[in-house]
């Protein structure tokens, strides 16, 4: 038995590809889900122009009156879908159940098409046209499909009164679709056929070539449903397809040259053709996908790493300033736009932009809005999708706490920056009183020198005229406690000039013998016994006659307050210690009452059981702690009331 052989034209592949093409958009668009009114209504749409347009090319194939109803009863499907699409996309009103009253013209429609009322049958002429032999209801057929259609347009051109950015443009590019598509089905396969002229009849469905078209460029531009990647891989499969089709073709026409049958030429082709497309096939489909991502991925860029950046960029900046400018930078290279600004305080309030060219978010931190974000176009001036918006706003999230951790920053630098400053102008000040303190002390002590010598020159004329007059001698003993005083007080004046006379190798050694021998001369006549344990070659860091002035001093107060019975002894020790060296001064004296150990070194301060022939100042010791700790050592006191005192300094090794 010979099976019937079917002659497919071009017409008819063309057809079959496009219905091919439109069906696994729309099933690939109803599984992504299922369950959404729009993506039901988009698939009905492409199954019933599927398949009216596979009945009509079945019908001019076999020639078989049978595919007629397939080819009617696809076009009420899509008639179906394309209305409840219309109504449903970018709708803002609910689709109730009363809506499907709208389509009992249309259901009955349906009923009657199994009687064949419409086309009664079909008559094919001499150059293979087919002409349909119209029914008595094929008027009511054709005014539904019309009414279906005006409704369809109806529905688009109100929701794109009330649409607002990249949905606008979608409808705009659906509408238009629709209606080329819809008109061309009317006029050559409604209108034309009724007038009984046939010869345009596949120009209706061809048209959807149209839809098709503006659907895709609404997919690549403006995002509709988000199905770039089935376009995307429908062409590159459809190039791979051809590709390896031409190549067969070439193969067979090879093998036939040289001298094969048919059927080993279609053999060897197609053995040949397996084994180059396996090997060749995948690299051709990644060129493909290069090529093609440039065109259907252009400003695109991966949500996670693009939004790692972008945490990277808050969190490893704490200035502000630094912080905006590598935040702007990083928008501008993710989002691709022509100018990105972060405004902290927000001055000027927008609002979102409805065409969807720009973007605005706030930056809201603890429920105020604390700045904004202000996104210009895109440089391919695109409009910008659902994901930038959403990474725009999480972003905005994470900025609201790390610009308002790098405004704190700036304010708390800022503070320190004017307390540095504060600090400054009070040292500043600090230092031209002590100055000022300084030069009126040296005033004062110079001024009153001069008094003090004329006292002086009259007491001792007085001497000589009051020979042992007692109040003679306790006017000159006043007196040298006067000078004695402004000596000691020009010497504290000039204390913080010392600081500045520079420093050299003082050989302690020598210096606390030379001490030791003065002391001897100047104790003996108080009965005094002045021992000493120098450790020789101890070099310290300092000013060697200001060293000799504090430890004088000190060893001067022991003298003088030297007890009055028992045993009478001043030791002067110095040897090396850990870190440093150590010098200490003790005697058998008086000692020190225990609530005055702490403020023996105040200036003008006197303990309370010093005898009153032995009162000094009260400016010996700090006058001596103060030198101490300007050549960089330090001083404390050991003191047992009526056991005598001791006097530790410690001085850091050399550098």
């Amino acid at each position: 038995m010979h099976l019937p052989v079917i002659t497919l034209g071009l017409e008819q592949a063309i057809l079959f590809a496009i219905a091919a093409v439109n069906l696994s958009i729309g099933a690939l668009v109803l599984s992504k889900n299922p369950k959404n009114v729009v993506n039901m209504s988009f698939f009905a749409f492409v199954l019933g122009t599927a398949l009216w347009m596979s009945g009509i090319s079945l019908l001019y194939v076999t020639h078989n009156f049978a595919f007629d109803k397939m080819a009617l009863g696809g076009g009420i499907v899509m008639l179906f879908g394309m209305t409840l699409f219309a109504r449903t996309f970018a709708s803002r009103e609910p689709v109730s159940f009363r809506f499907a009253w709208f389509f009992l013209p249309l259901a009955c429609t349906a009923l009657l098409l199994p009687f064949g009322l419409y086309i009664l049958g079909i008559v094919v002429d001499e150059n293979g046209i087919i002409h349909a032999i119209l029914g008595p209801l094929f008027p009511v057929y054709a005014l539904a499909n019309i009414g279906h259609v005006s409704a369809t347009l109806w529905f688009l051109s109100r929701n794109l009164s009330v649409a607002r950015g990249k949905q606008r443009m979608q409808i705009l590019y659906l509408a238009v679709g629709i209606f080329i598509f819809a008109g061309s089905f009317i006029v050559f396969d409604l209108i034309f056929p009724y007038l009984g002229m046939y010869q345009l009849n596949l120009l209706g469905p061809a048209s959807s070539i149209a839809f098709v078209a503006l659907t895709a460029y609404a997919i690549v531009r403006h995002q509709l449903m988000d199905i770039r990647v089935v376009i995307q891989r429908g062409l590159i499969y459809s190039a791979l397809l051809g590709l390896i089709t031409g190549f067969y073709l070439v193969a067979i026409t090879a093998f036939g040259s040289l001298g094969a049958q048919s059927g080993t030429a279609a053999f060897l082709g197609g053995t040949v053709t397996a084994a180059v497309g396996i090997f060749s096939a995948p690299l051709i489909e990644r060129c493909f996908r290069r090529m093609t991502d440039r065109i259907f991925f252009k400003d695109t860029y991966d949500y996670a790493e693009a939004l790692r950046n972008l945490s990277e960029v808050l969190y490893t900046s704490v200035d502000f300033g630094e912080l905006t400018a590598r935040a702007e930078a990083a928008l501008i290279t993710i989002f691709r736009a022509s100018s990105v600004r972060i405004s902290v305080p927000d001055s000027d309030a927008d609002e979102e932009d409805p065409s969807g060219r720009t973007m605005y978010v706030p930056i809201a931190f603890e429920g105020a809005t604390v700045g904004a974000i202000r996104i210009g176009e895109k440089r391919s001036g695109d409009a910008y999708t659902s994901e930038d918006a959403k990474l725009l706003a999480t972003f905005a999230y994470q900025a609201a706490t790390a610009l308002s951790r790098a405004r704190l920053y700036e304010q708390v630098k800022r503070h320190a920056e004017e307390l540095e400053q504060k600090v400054a102008e009070r040292t500043e000040e600090l230092r031209r009183a002590q100055e000022s303190q300084r030069q009126m002390l040296n005033d004062i002590s110079h001024n009153l020198q001069t008094p003090l010598a004329i006292f002086q020159t009259k007491i001792e004329r007085l001497k000589r005229i009051l020979v042992n007059d007692g109040e003679v001698a306790g006017f000159e003993q006043s007196l040298s406690a006067l000078s004695n005083f402004i000596y000691d007080l020009l010497s504290l004046a000039n204390l913080d000039q010392a600081a500045s006379e520079g420093t050299e190798d003082v050989p302690l050694t020598q210096l606390c013998a030379e001490i030791a021998e003065e002391l001897v001369i100047i104790a003996a006549p108080r009965g005094i016994e002045v021992t000493s344990a120098i450790e020789p070659g101890i070099v310290v860091r300092g000013n060697a006659k200001r060293l000799r002035e504090a430890v004088m001093n000190i060893a001067s107060n022991a003298v003088k307050y030297m007890r009055a019975e028992g045993r009478k002894e001043i030791r002067i020790a110095l040897a090396r210690a850990d870190g440093g060296t150590e010098l200490s001064i003790s005697d058998t004296g008086i000692g020190i009452l225990p609530e005055d150990r702490e403020r023996v070194f105040e200036r003008f301060y006197r303990g309370k059981n010093t005898p009153y022939d032995a009162r000094g100042t009260g400016l010996g010791l700090a006058f001596a702690k103060r030198i101490i700790e300007q050549q960089g050592g330090s001083i404390a006191v050991e003191s047992e009331l009526g056991e005598g005192t001791r006097m530790r300094i410690r001085f850091p090794d050399r550098k």
